[in-house]
């Protein structure tokens, strides 16, 4: 006993190449009854690693990680490398590390240092999983991903999709964080993969129809996808269909195709449908002489 007992209690105990561990064994004796909530700070100021003296709290003084947080805070080490010793000596996972920070109230700054600097997460699917799964808002995983990991807005999106997001979900974030004009909304939209049903019942919330049809042919969907919106979603008659389409830019060919086969028009109400709709006499005239049979036969 006399011989352990000479071992020093503080620096010199680490100049001297003993362990923390090896020196909580020591100061935890009757001889100098230094209690685990002591111990951290008197390791600290002798020069030890907050990952040595967590390796001391665990298996010299069988401190539990919460009490182990508390006391490596107490004893003035910093985040990081509370984190760190609780990664390398608590086997704190990532997830489990996040929804510590969580619960205490840490800024999301700081969960992307976690992130970044303790568990070496470096992509957005990463990151984006692991903030999600601890119950952040879309917008707040957004945020991370946009000034944590400098993703895009499509890249985000494209996430989100993956993940399951509604477009309406989506369509907050893109203007809440990325500040993406409500015009070029739906060409991200397109671009993660939302149909232009989906985004169609969106736009309808805000826009009339003849909007939201242009709005999805700039977005690239195509002419049956923007018509089957103006349809279903707007509940559009054939004429009014037809005057959105022509109004967004689609061809009469194009628009006549599309009324052919989703109102199954006749030769003479497709001709009525497209005077309406404000297609030039002439090309109207083309476009069934080129189609033959009983179209043209309509002039």
């Amino acid at each position: 006993m006399a011989a352990t007992c000479d071992r020093p209690r503080h620096s010199s105990a680490r100049g001297a190449g003993y362990s923390a561990r090896e020196a909580a064994d020591v100061l935890k004796l009757p001889s100098y009854l230094v209690e685990a909530y002591q111990a951290p700070k008197v390791f600290k100021d002798a020069g030890y690693t907050a990952n040595e003296v967590s390796d001391a709290l665990k298996n010299a003084y069988g401190v539990a990680t919460d009490q182990a947080i508390k006391f490596l805070q107490g004893a003035g080490y910093s985040a990081d490398q509370v984190n760190d010793a609780l990664k390398n000596t608590y086997q704190e996972a990532a997830d489990q590390a996040i929804n510590r920070l969580k619960q205490e109230g840490h800024l999301l700054s700081e969960v992307v240092n976690l992130l970044k600097n303790t568990y070496g997460v470096t992509t957005i699917e990463q990151a984006a999983r692991l903030l999600s799964g601890a119950g952040y808002t879309a917008n707040q995983v957004a945020d991370v991903l946009s000034n944590g990991y400098s993703a895009t807005a499509d890249q985000t999106a494209q996430w989100f999709r993956g993940a399951g997001h509604s477009a309406g979900e989506v369509n907050d974030m893109l203007q809440n964080i990325y500040r993406v004009p409500v015009d070029q909304v739906p060409s991200v939209l397109r671009g993660a993969g939302y149909t232009a049903s989906e985004v169609g019942d969106l736009l309808k919330i805000s826009a009339p129809a003849d909007q939201a049809a242009s709005l999805l042919r700039g977005a690239g969907y195509t002419v049956n996808e923007v018509g089957d919106v103006l349809t279903h979603a707007y509940s559009a008659p054939a004429d009014q269909t037809a005057q959105c389409l022509r109004g967004a830019g689609y061809t009469v060919s194009e628009v006549s195709g599309y009324i052919t086969s989703a109102f199954n028009y006749g030769p003479d109400q497709l001709k009525t449908v497209l005077d309406h709709a404000g297609f030039e006499l002439d090309r109207v005239k083309g476009l069934f002489q080129s189609l033959g049979g009983g179209f043209s036969h309509v002039f």
